[in-house]
């Protein structure tokens, strides 16, 4: 089945609002991944770990920042959700990056603890 796309920007508002949910979900998880990183079983006890902790952190800190921008463009767009799909595919993958690395870390963390 095709979708077909419409001018009216009420139509094309409605057809992201899956996209628009489950960024907004995946905002929340990327805040819990914070939280976890700011526990104190992450705490660093080398170097190399505090390193890696502050980058992780910024890393979280502007992915969050682009997710954000995301959302706040679907909501003020009149695109319709195909026209976000490679932007909204590529914050999923990093998204999974992202996670993939911060819980390596905190697995090494909790071995150095």
């Amino acid at each position: 089945m095709e979708i077909k796309e419409s001018s009216s920007p009420v139509k094309s508002k409605k057809t992201s609002i899956p996209h628009i949910h489950y960024l907004e979900r995946q905002q929340r998880y990327l805040l819990s991944l914070s939280h976890q990183l700011g526990s104190y079983h992450c705490v660093p006890k080398t170097e190399k770990l505090y390193k890696q902790m502050e980058e992780l952190k910024w890393s979280l800190h502007e992915l969050m920042q682009e997710n954000d921008k995301l959302i706040s463009g679907i909501h003020t767009s009149n695109k319709s959700s195909h026209e976000y799909l490679v932007e909204y595919q590529s914050q999923f993958d990093k998204v999974i990056q992202l996670e993939h690395e911060i819980l390596a870390y905190i697995g090494k963390a909790k071995i150095h603890s």
